[in-house]
């Protein structure tokens, strides 16, 4: 069977070529956070400075809770201070933008990719957003803050970068004194099953103890939703059976009191504008198992991505071969020195 001896021998060779690569750090310093959180995606979006000018992507303002970031139409986005009314509407092809009401020039844009980019002091000061730098380890990290923040930026890097004194100590060896995660960040991501379903690689992963995002359907059940929620942050599914994705969301805010934030991309950037456009973050993974995947092959592509990167994003199908990849993948984080498992909110 391919999920025998062959499957099991290929994920050890790929964990011995992961392995040989050395020690990886103890910690990934961001820099960039949002009140008391590290940027999950500063690893693909961190921060850029230009002729001395801070940038930071648009949806970093979203993790705010009080700052929408919609995309109206094609090239415009439209960040908003929903408590105060402050907006900052952003026309890309031209460099302008409305502050309140008055056009000017002087926010800078860029568009990098997929990710926008909005110069941060002047969109912070617009919406009434705290922002802050510091320089640490010879590098800058900028955070935004919406008064919901508990900790200085003083204290929030020193839980990237503190050491223990060789006491005791009761946390996991994968979370540093004051609980945050430590090393390098692999974010598994699945789908809640649909009914009746014989494969679940949601509930193969919480067999396994293993940490991970589940994104849910229009017809999730309440127990799956309770685990999604449970889980950390969790997502939602694109339209599915016609219904928009606010209402796919709505119909789980009486289970978890609260929205989703994010949204499993739909692999298309018109698609993913839309997204946007509805208040949500799309998230692209960076590895898709599907039907089609040979987990083998897998796992040795993700153990050679891994190599160089500091997070890993993998969807996991509910299907024979996401069955078969959720195992391998718990192999390699237990075996690896400086991977964890995380879910997207950490």
């Amino acid at each position: 069977m391919r999920h025998g001896v062959i499957l099991k021998t290929l994920a050890v060779l790929a964990l011995a070529v992961l392995l040989g690569l050395g020690t990886f750090a103890d910690s990934a310093l961001p820099s960039l956070f949002w009140n008391d959180e590290g940027w999950y995606k500063d690893g693909i979006a961190p921060l850029i400075v230009r002729e001395g000018k801070h940038y930071v992507p648009a949806d970093l303002f979203s993790m705010l809770e009080s700052i929408s970031v919609t995309a109206p139409q094609q090239d415009n986005l439209l960040l908003t201070n929903t408590a105060t009314g402050a907006y900052v509407s952003i026309l890309f092809s031209e460099g302008t933008a409305a502050v309140n009401g008055e056009i000017t020039d002087k926010i800078g844009v860029f568009r990098d990719g997929t990710v926008y980019y909005l110069e941060a002091e002047a969109v912070a000061e617009a919406l009434s957003v705290r922002m802050e730098i510091v320089t640490a380890d010879g590098s800058q990290m900028l955070r935004l803050t919406d008064g919901r923040e508990q900790l200085s930026m003083n204290e929030l890097i020193a839980q990237y970068t503190e050491q223990n004194g060789g006491g005791v100590s009761l946390s996991p060896d994968w979370l540093d004194a004051n609980h945050r995660v430590k090393g390098k960040r692999l974010r598994i991501l699945c789908v809640s099953p649909e009914p009746d379903s014989e494969i679940s690689v949601m509930r193969r992963l919480y067999d396994f103890g293993i940490e991970c995002t589940v994104f849910l359907r229009y017809d999730a059940s309440e127990p799956d939703v309770l685990f999604a929620s449970a889980c950390g942050a969790y997502g939602v599914m694109p339209a599915e059976e016609g219904l928009p994705i606010e209402k796919v969301d709505a119909q789980f805010s009486p289970l978890t009191h609260r929205r989703a934030t994010l949204a499993l991309s739909a692999g298309d950037d018109a698609e993913d504008d839309k997204l946007r456009a509805a208040g949500y973050l799309p998230v692209k993974p960076d590895f898709v198992v599907t039907g089609q995947t040979d987990p083998a092959v897998f796992i040795e592509e993700a153990a050679y991505a891994m190599r160089e990167a500091s997070e890993l994003t993998v969807l996991l199908t509910d299907t024979p071969d996401g069955w078969d990849a959720a195992q391998l993948l718990r192999d390699l984080v237990w075996e690896s020195d400086g991977w964890v498992a995380v879910n997207l909110g950490r």
